[in-house]
């Protein structure tokens, strides 16, 4: 690996607002509340060639969320643990005179 790329890994703890309507054969019914779980990921940092400012970054992050309605909420209905995934790529630039990107 180059000495001016960074690998990481993340974990963490993630929380999500929902509000969602229900559709049933009666009224409809609006769900709404938070979830919370674990989150985890891994993304690599990179400077771009002949720069010391500018890197290049990605990045995957994946959350195991709650549940999204509980039986009192929906009236019986009852959904999984929802998930979300992401991948994010950015450039960058650092800002001032740090003359090392990676101390």
């Amino acid at each position: 690996m180059r000495p001016d790329t960074q690998v990481y890994g993340l974990f963490g703890w993630a929380w999500q607002h929902y509000t969602t309507d229900l559709l049933s054969e009666g009224p409809t019914i609006t769900a709404h509340g938070v979830v919370n779980g674990p989150t985890i990921g891994a993304g690599v940092e990179t400077l771009l060639a002949g720069s010391r400012n500018m890197a290049l970054t990605a990045e995957y992050r994946a959350a195991m969320l709650g549940r999204i309605a509980s039986s009192n909420d929906a009236k019986g209905l009852s959904f999984r643990g929802t998930g979300e995934q992401s991948v994010t790529v950015g450039l960058s630039f650092k800002l001032g005179n740090n003359p090392r990107f990676f101390p």
